[in-house]
């Protein structure tokens, strides 16, 4: 199971938090990875478990291209965004991994990314392994995920299967 397979069968969409907690500042720009799990790292020493890593895609309201993005989920699953600001009306899509996952493959790798490694290092969405983070060829990842595949309402577009070639 490569990235895009993933996000097929565990993303789901987030919507924004209405308002960011006080402990929230934001990160440089264009440094998603490295803001997101900087922070998660922060609230972890600060004794707060409830932010958890996200990885996907979102959407600028006002550019209208899915860029791959990290993020962080609160509790209630809001999005907290330590990279974009004006949030508010942003579309996010994708996965949410267990903390202690992303700490153990940010020790390996020296780098945060998850999904976007996965694919830049295998120069294609082929297989990687999640099972470990130090092994080469993808396994399921369900024991990474911090929630159930979700039931994403994605239907193959109408002409799929129907092109000639």
């Amino acid at each position: 199971m490569g990235p895009a397979s993933a996000l097929l069968r565990y993303a789901k969409t987030f919507e924004p938090a209405d308002t960011n907690p006080a402990w929230f500042t934001c990160g440089p720009a264009k440094q998603c990875f490295d803001n997101a799990t900087q922070v998660v790292i922060l609230r972890l020493a600060a004794g707060d478990s409830s932010v958890r890593y996200a990885e996907g895609y979102a959407m600028d309201a006002e550019l209208a291209i899915p860029m791959q993005h990290a993020w962080l989920v609160d509790a209630d699953n809001k999005v907290i965004d330590p990279t974009w600001r004006d949030v508010a009306d942003n579309l996010y899509f994708g996965i949410v991994f267990e903390t202690s996952f992303v700490l153990d493959l940010l020790r390996i790798k020296q780098s945060a990314g998850i999904l976007v490694d996965a694919a830049e290092c295998a120069g294609t969405t082929e297989q990687k392994n999640f099972s470990s983070p130090a092994s080469a060829a993808w396994q399921p990842i369900d024991q990474f995920v911090a929630s159930k595949p979700a039931r994403n309402k994605f239907r193959a577009p109408a002409w799929k299967g129907k092109i000639s070639h």
